[in-house]
């Protein structure tokens, strides 16, 4: 027999008197009902299980158990209601019943003491408490039926007058298990408040440390995005400025970044670009990229264009939050794309011209020929020839 075999049997009785009693638990919550199945099971009951007030008096009545214990806030029968079923009924007076709920104020424990219970726990429960309850309710029979009791008390609380009905034994009983939860409840507090002393004054260590880091790592970013040669703003989901970087300012020429802040993106831009512009804020808004090209004149006037990429920036919860928009001056490209396509042009156009004299040439050699083979001439121009009919084909070779 290991050690904890031994504590059981000398806290709860031997295991082999323990099985003899039943204990029926009624809960509708699942997983609370099993928690209190195995808390119960583990130190030897036999337990069988409910799901309201109505099927506990039934299953008392079924198959009388040796003590009750219930929930009181389940549909179809609360506890409350089904406490009072069993001890007024003539052959179920005397089980043991124990409400064990969330509820704590003193009307409901005066309710409880109405309704005849003999215990009352509060959630979350004390393992140990609840097996001493059991224990002690078993040991201590029940002797005087609830329906003979024909006294009553009148106590006042929060500016009412309220009854109490209930004899010696059972009031006591009740009110040494809430005095009971109180003392538990009352050390883990302590024991929860030097707990959170010692958390917080490791929280405040870790956050003046991590305070350090963040500033470093903080002041580390914004000097590489300050330094960049790219314009780096951020928007609001919706499109208004929050942010622009230093080099931003730089190469828009913008002296006063304040006077921007808070106005849409949208006026930066030439009002044949906005389409655009808001199509890829609405795009990145909804968690995609969206990209463009587009035409914005600086603070002084300077014309530029401008390759624009705009993400979403995401909390740690995924919901996004603002929209990181980077734009890129892509005016030194634009104009020697320019350049390039006008000298393209000005090559297609020569060559077009080129082409032209050259096909005028050959179509004069082709008529020279023509004529000296009307004339019964040999053709001047050998690399243009008739043909049997005498008629220079469609095909040439150039000279």
């Amino acid at each position: 027999m290991n050690e904890n075999e031994l504590k059981t049997q000398s806290s709860f009785g031997s295991v082999d008197a323990i099985g003899q009693s039943k204990i029926l638990i009624v809960e509708d919550s699942p997983v609370e009902a099993e928690i209190l199945r195995r808390t119960i099971a583990g130190v030897g009951y036999t337990v069988s299980m409910a799901d309201n007030g109505k099927e506990g008096l039934q299953a008392v009545r079924a198959r009388r158990p040796a003590l009750v214990l219930s929930d009181i806030n389940m549909p179809v029968m609360d506890g409350f209601q089904l406490c009072r079923a069993l001890k007024y009924d003539d052959e179920l007076w005397n089980i043991p019943l124990i409400l064990l709920t969330v509820l704590s104020e003193p009307t409901d424990i005066i309710e409880a003491i109405n309704s005849g219970a003999d215990a009352y726990i509060v959630k979350p429960f004390v393992e140990t408490t609840l097996l001493n309850r059991i224990r002690s309710l078993l040991d201590a029979p029940i002797v005087r039926p609830r329906k003979q009791e024909r006294r009553h008390y009148t106590v006042s609380y929060a500016g009412k007058r309220l009854v109490i009905a209930g004899n010696g034994q059972q009031i006591l009983s009740l009110l040494l298990s809430v005095y009971e939860n109180t003392l538990n409840q009352n050390r883990e507090m302590e024991a929860t408040q030097n707990q959170l002393r010692l958390l917080n004054e490791s929280l405040d260590r870790q956050v003046l440390a991590r305070t350090a880091a963040l500033r470093e790592s903080e002041e580390f970013k914004s000097a590489i995005i300050n330094s960049s040669n790219d314009c780096i703003k951020i928007l609001s989901t919706d499109g208004l400025l929050k942010y622009m970087s230093d080099g931003g300012l730089r190469l828009l020429e913008i002296e006063d970044v304040n006077k921007y802040l808070g106005k849409s993106f949208l006026d930066f831009w030439n009002v044949k670009d906005r389409k655009v512009v808001q199509e890829a804020i609405a795009n990145a808004a909804q968690g995609g990229t969206g990209r463009f090209q587009g035409y914005s004149p600086s603070e002084k006037g300077t014309p530029k264009w401008w390759d624009v990429i705009i993400s979403p920036i995401r909390e740690t919860d995924g919901a996004i939050s603002k929209l990181l928009a980077v734009s890129r001056d892509i005016t030194e490209h634009r104009q020697v794309e320019s350049r390039l396509n006008e000298q393209l042009d000005e090559l297609q156009r020569w060559q077009e011209a080129s082409m032209g004299r050259e096909l005028r040439t050959v179509e004069l050699k082709r008529e020279v020929n023509e004529l000296l083979v009307q004339a019964g001439q040999p053709p001047r121009y050998p690399s243009v020839t008739a043909d049997e009919t005498g008629v220079c084909p469609k095909w040439i070779d150039l000279p």
